[in-house]
Formats: C-alpha cells, structure tokens, sequence
C-alpha cells in the first residue's frame, strides 16, 4: 500500500511538471517533431495515354461543317495532329459518335466524315445531344474529349452535372473546357423552356459573332494542359475567338512557402536562423525572437503563389488563415490552445502573382514564456472563387428569347444556353469536396 501511494505521488509530480513546462492552457497532444510542408501537386504527365474522342453527332451541330474550312473543321483536324505530337511514343486513340446513342468509329474513313454534312443526318443520332452517356460510357483512366455544341436546358446540365462528379470529380479528376468560335450556318435547337429553333448564319458577322462550340476534355490536370498546348503549336493559335478553362481539384502548382519570399516590414520581432537548440528550418518556416512586450508585433510578407495555369480567377483579398498553436518543450511540440489567441493572419492583397499579408502578434495573450509554433494553412474562401469573364459574356440572356421569337432575326447565336451555369456548379462541388489549399506556413517566436 505504501509502495503504491508513493508510486501515485511520483506520478503526480510529473504531470504537474509536465503542465508547468508546457504553459497554462496546453494538454499533451504530441506532433511529432514538427509536420514537414505537404506539396499537393498535380498528378504527374501521362507518359503513354488512351485518348477517348467523341463526336456530337446532333443536326445543330451540321451548321459548323457547311463552311468547308470553318474553325470547327479546322479544330478537329489540329486535335488528330496533337494527340500524335503530345504522345508520340506512348498513344492509343478511338473515336466514337454520339447523339441518341453512342456507335464507334471503326477506321479513318468514318472518322473524316465528322468534317461532312452527311455525318450529321442520320436519325438515329441526330435528334438527341446525351453527353451525360458519353460519361457513363467513359473511363477515367483514359482522356475523354467530348465535342459538342453544349447546348443544355436545365434537366439536361443538373444530370450532366451530377454524372461528371459522381464519374471524374470524386475521383480527383480534373474538367477542361476549350471554348472556340466558329463559321455557322444552320439551326439552333432547344432554345429556352419550349426547345424553339433559330436560324443563324455568321457568313456576314464578325469573328465575335460566331457560334460556339467546346472540347470538353476529362482527365488528369497535366494531361490536359499538355494537349491543349500541343494544340497552339499546332494550329490552334491562329483561331481568334477562343478560351480554355480547367477546373481541378488544387488551384497551385504546389503549396506556397516562404521559399523566395520578400519581408517587408517587421516590428518588434527579429527574425533569427534558428530560435530551437537542435534547428527546425527550411523553406515553410520562419523564426522570430520577440522583443520586450509591444501591445502588438507583426511583420508583413509577400509570397510567390504559383497557381496553375487556365484555372479559374482568385480574390486574392479573399483569403481565409486556419491557424494551429503549438509550445516547444523537452525537444517536441505539444498543441497549445490556449496561444492561438497571440497570433493572427490578415490583410491579404495581390500583386500579379504574389500574395502579401501581415502577421500579428499580440503576446498579452501568451500563456507563458517559451518558443511557440504557429502552423497556418491559407484557404481561398467561396467567394474568393470566380469564373473567368469570358464565361459571362459566352452565356446565353434567357431573358431575351421572347424578344428572338418576335424577330428570329435577333437571335444571337453566339452565345450557349446555361454556360455560366454549368461551369460555375462545376467550381462549387469542386470546392466544396477540395476545399483546396494556398499555402502551408510555420512560424516559430521565442518568447524570454
């Protein structure tokens, strides 16, 4: 009995011990050493691919094919070259059409038929655009292209919607869409509500005026750059009125650090090499020794954020900090929540590429002397999400279709019925599912 009072008194002694060292406010939850920086990269370039073509072989699209060297034509004979040019070693292609059902495309002949009027006349197909089997008969381990017209009343984009998450975005596939307008001459079908049909001729329209049609691409982030910039060197640069977007799960190359960043201003810290006995360095941290007791320090930082190319547009002043607080002691970290109150990430603005904010210490709020952690990850909020305004300008007024059935003559074909809608639902389940990160950063301050 003696021996196991003593051995509770022991016992005791060290958990108290134990607090003391830590500070007031922090429970043992050990992590381990000190977490080293994550890079969410994008998934590496295919180095051999299986590339799945699709054709809509709908009547709205026979309009694109009427002018024998229109944009459309044209598009898909730069898409043939640079499959073979981005994978010259490594490549399988097939090709399908689509509309009511979905058939193959067995040999060279039927595919060059898609440039030709005739490919688009055949009633088992042409009477019904079902992108959303083309997504069920796709397989997420090739690159899917779907050409189309994407011309979508409301059932028709929420079905698509919901088969391109459940089929490619839950498994972390990235969507590319390349927009381009081209020569047209013939009807547009499905036009509001009631699916009205409108004649539109571009022969004497300017460029901008133009119909529009889309490469949907699906797949990995790189495997879609990669064929759309084999795609301007093989043509498509020359094409005026053209966009590309890809949404994908990360919108950097990898997570920004303070590797390369500037600091442009500092006050009441001293930014040191190390402020822990046997070192914790490297491009995600920066340490700091307090000086005295200000009300408040802060030093202020410009980081390099390398976003990835065609993704969507960011507000950068729309940033959210998810701040974690950790106490150094007997050569590890222990959360310590009672600090995180000391420290703060705000004011975030931009300037090109570069993210600037200011961090801010108030040390009325630490809970003891000692060396503190702060792990903090920057989020774009929501909001901070924005399609490209390209988008807006490409998608149809709804509002205006009872003006167009009073005039057909006023009809603008160059625009896409619920374009901005269907993209923009794209970009709030991947947000939503990603949540996806900036930047991951640690900053050490020694206090006494």
């Amino acid at each position: 009995m003696v021996i196991n009072m003593t051995i509770k008194k022991i016992l005791l002694s060290c958990l108290l011990a134990i607090l003391t060292l830590c500070g007031p406010g922090c429970r043992q939850e050990v992590c381990s050493s000190l977490e080293k920086v994550d890079l969410e990269n994008a998934p590496p370039l295919s180095t051999n691919i299986t590339t799945d073509f699709y054709f809509d072989a709908s009547y709205s699209m026979s309009g694109y094919v009427r002018e024998p060297d229109s944009e459309y034509v044209r598009t898909l004979q730069i898409v043939e070259r640079s499959l073979i040019s981005a994978w010259p070693n490594g490549s399988e292609k097939a090709f399908y059409k689509f509309g009511n059902k979905i058939s193959n495309l067995s040999n060279r002949a039927e595919i060059l038929k898609a440039t030709q009027l005739p490919f688009y006349t055949d009633p088992e197909f042409n009477t019904k655009t079902r992108i959303e089997q083309v997504i069920d008969n796709a397989k997420t381990a090739n690159l899917t292209l779907i050409i189309t017209d994407l011309f979508q009343n409301n059932a028709d984009v929420n079905l698509l919607i919901k088969k391109l998450n459940e089929k490619f975005i839950r498994k972390d596939l990235a969507i590319g869409i390349l927009a381009i307008k081209s020569d047209f001459n013939g009807k547009v079908y499905g036009v509001g509500i009631q699916g009205i049909a409108f004649t539109y001729s571009t022969h004497t329209l300017k460029p901008s005026k133009y119909r529009p049609f889309y490469i949907m691409m699906l797949g990995k982030y790189e495997d879609i750059r990669h064929l759309y910039e084999n795609m301007e060197v093989n043509g498509l640069g020359q094409i005026r009125e053209k966009n590309f977007l890809i949404l994908s799960p990360i919108l950097v190359k990898h997570l920004a650090t303070f590797e390369g960043s500037t600091l442009n201003d500092i006050s009441d810290l001293k930014e040191m090499n190390t402020v822990i006995s046997h070192g914790e360095s490297g491009p995600e941290v920066k340490q700091f020794y307090l000086r005295g007791f200000p009300e408040i320090a802060y030093f202020q930082v410009s980081l390099n954020l390398d976003k990835l190319p065609y993704s969507i547009d960011l507000d950068y002043s729309q940033i959210t900090s998810e701040t974690t607080s950790f106490f150094f002691n007997e050569n590890e970290f222990t959360h310590c929540e009672s600090a995180i109150k000391s420290f703060s990430i705000n004011n975030f603005t931009q300037s090109g590429s570069t993210l600037s904010f200011t961090a801010s210490l108030k040390p009325q709020y630490f809970p003891s002397q000692g060396i503190f952690c702060y792990k903090t990850i920057l989020r774009p909020e929501k909001k901070a999400l924005s399609l490209p305004r390209w988008v807006t300008d490409w998608d149809m007024n709804q509002n205006l279709i009872p003006q167009w059935q009073q005039d057909p003559s006023s009809f603008d074909g160059s625009t896409t019925m619920n374009l901005k809608n269907f993209l923009n639902n794209i970009l709030q389940i991947m947000h939503q599912k990603f949540n996806p990160k900036l930047a991951k950063l640690y900053c050490y301050i020694r206090k006494g």
